[in-house]
């Protein structure tokens, strides 16, 4: 019993044995399985990754292949551009230089035309301003004398009617009409633009190298030095005068060409004035009586006489408003501020483009005014009287010596007779510019003033008034 008891218990054993080897061997069954499907896990993962890395291996040559293919066509088309870029610059260029030699031959053709138009014209031209009528308080005064009619179809210009003042107690008989006839009227609802814009090719003639005069004559307080300078200083610019507008002018056109075609100007400016026949300068601090002479090659030469160099019609502005103080005025019965002397400015424009050279000159005379020694009352005062003859003497010889040039009787014109004249005569010869400009004033009260003006523009002029029939009044053709 002993031996069997035994013997079971070591077959109790040995099975208890065996089920824990079996127990072991199942659970290492089972780490083994779990450790082969993490490695299978992993494997998959490595091999996931290493496909991963084939990819961006290949997306990386291909993005390395492709930037070279970019660099390869950038420098094809950068070499392309340059090319192009290089062409299209020759071409502008060459497209620069013919629009250039166009421009620069336009230019000329431009300046022979218009010299042309105003040789058509006429180098010598008479235009009349009519000045409005003063404001007495808040009233315009409606006593005019003076009319612009329509230009009929018969007249070789614009016309200008006044008529005839007629004494009281003589033989009752009915007033006549004088008309006139001149190349340009300007009315009095004419402003100060509209009046340059009528100048503005004269002043365009001086920048294309000729020698232009532009004077202003008239009674005293017709309206000459408002028309040549404008009000004074601190006035209103639309009522700036035909210098301040013809330096804007000119600056502008130097400014333009020397931007476009290479031109180098010098502008400068000299101002003077004639009073009682001598020449003395407005800009010099000098008051000492200047010499004039002429020279050998017959140009007009004033010793001692100011020039200054002015870089824009700002400046130029400034110091001819300021030279213009210096001028001698007066108190009559006409006008409290008389000018008592002619004012002449001259503004000399030198040019080259190193081809050809421009030399132009733009004269604007102020003219002292015409005057009758009663209705002034100069005759009164021996200073007055004495200015007055010399004033009318020159105003006469003007006429004369601008009459004769207009007509063409050049056989002898009498520059020195004045000393105006003599000064102005490189102005008015030649192929020189002549623009003169006669200043009216409205009022019946100066009748007998503006029909002398009238007069003595009608002996300058080339201009006739249309014609009626004495019998039945209707115009002739």
């Amino acid at each position: 019993l002993r031996e069997r008891d035994a013997a079971r218990a070591d077959a109790e054993r040995r099975a208890a044995e065996q089920l824990r080897r079996e127990a072991d061997a199942a659970v290492a069954v089972e780490r083994a399985e779990r450790a082969r499907s993490e490695a299978q896990a992993h494997a998959d993962a490595m091999s996931s990754r290493i496909d991963g890395l084939a990819q961006a291996r290949e997306a990386a040559e291909a993005l390395a292949k492709t930037k070279a293919e970019e660099a390869v066509i950038a420098q094809r088309l950068e070499r392309n551009a340059d090319a192009r870029a290089k062409a299209a610059t020759k071409e502008a260029e060459a497209c620069r230089d013919a629009f250039d030699r166009d421009r620069k031959l336009w230019d000329g053709v431009r300046r022979r035309l218009h010299n042309r138009v105003v040789e058509l014209q006429g180098n010598i031209r008479v235009f009349v301003r009519v000045r409005p009528a003063l404001t007495v308080g808040s009233k315009v005064s409606s006593d005019e004398a003076v009319s612009c009619p329509p230009s009929r179809a018969n007249s070789s210009g614009d016309e200008v009617e006044v008529p005839e003042d007629v004494a009281f107690g003589g033989p009752p008989r009915k007033a006549r009409t004088f008309r006139f006839a001149y190349d340009r009227v300007l009315g009095p609802q004419t402003n100060q633009l509209g009046v340059f814009d009528a100048v503005r090719p004269f002043c365009q003639s001086a920048l294309d190298g000729y020698k232009v005069c532009i004077f202003a004559y008239g009674q005293t307080g017709s309206g000459k030095t408002h028309t040549m300078l404008g009000p004074p200083v601190g006035g209103n610019e639309d009522d700036a005068g035909i210098l301040q507008r013809s330096l804007g002018l000119v600056f502008d056109g130097v400014a333009h060409l020397e931007q476009t075609q290479d031109w180098k100007f010098e502008l400068s400016v000299e101002m003077l004035e004639i009073y009682l026949d001598g020449v003395y300068d407005l800009l010099g601090d000098s008051t000492e009586k200047l010499t004039v002479r002429e020279t050998l090659d017959e140009d007009i030469v004033v010793e001692n006489l100011t020039r200054r160099k002015v870089e824009c019609a700002e400046d130029a502005d400034q110091i001819l408003r300021a030279a213009s103080r210096n001028r001698h005025t007066a108190a009559t019965n006409s006008n409290k501020t008389s000018s008592r002397s002619h004012c002449l400015f001259a503004l000399r424009i030198t040019g080259t483009n190193g081809i050809e050279t421009r030399e132009g000159v733009l004269n604007l005379v102020d003219l002292a005014g015409s005057e009758r020694l009663h209705v002034s009352g100069s005759g009164a005062d021996p200073q007055l009287l004495r200015e007055a003859k010399f004033i009318n003497s020159s105003l006469s010889t003007l006429g004369t010596v601008v009459g004769a040039l207009a007509k063409k009787d050049r056989s002898h014109v009498p520059y020195r007779d004045s000393r105006l004249t003599f000064l102005l005569r490189p102005s008015l010869c030649g192929d020189a510019k002549c623009l003169a400009i006669f200043n009216l004033a409205p009022e019946r009260a100066h009748l007998r003033e503006s029909l002398s003006t009238l007069r003595f523009g009608q002996k300058v002029t080339k201009c006739a008034p249309s014609q009626k029939c004495a019998k039945c009044g209707h115009q002739l053709k």
